[in-house]
């Protein structure tokens, strides 16, 4: 009776054993979307995308910064390496795109 209990408790037990086999993976990654409305894409990379990259990528971590410049649309995504604090990236992100302001208003 004690191992038919010790083997009942068993197949309970491993039934109600969580396994993940795609485990969730949030990659860090900011993204930075810019909207210059009427205006061709050689022109958004020119004026906006190519100043946005620039910066993003001397932000502390970054591993790659990619973009997609679209009519009237700029769209520059930053990864991060692993353990880089994604609060402080921000707050340096928000840094680095305050400086620019000033000289992407100047461009529009």
């Amino acid at each position: 009776m004690f191992f038919l209990g010790v083997v009942i408790l068993g197949v309970v037990g491993f039934n109600n054993l969580a396994v993940d086999f795609l485990p969730s993976i949030k990659i860090p990654k900011l993204a930075v979307q810019t909207s210059y409305l009427n205006v061709s894409p050689d022109e958004i990379e020119n004026t906006v995308t190519q100043p946005i990259e620039a910066a993003l990528s001397t932000v502390t971590g970054s591993k790659k910064v990619s973009s997609v410049s679209r009519e009237g649309l700029s769209l520059v995504t930053a990864e991060f390496y692993w353990g880089t604090n994604i609060d402080f990236a921000m707050l340096e992100v928000r840094e680095k795109l305050e400086q620019l302001r000033a000289s992407l208003s100047k461009r529009a």
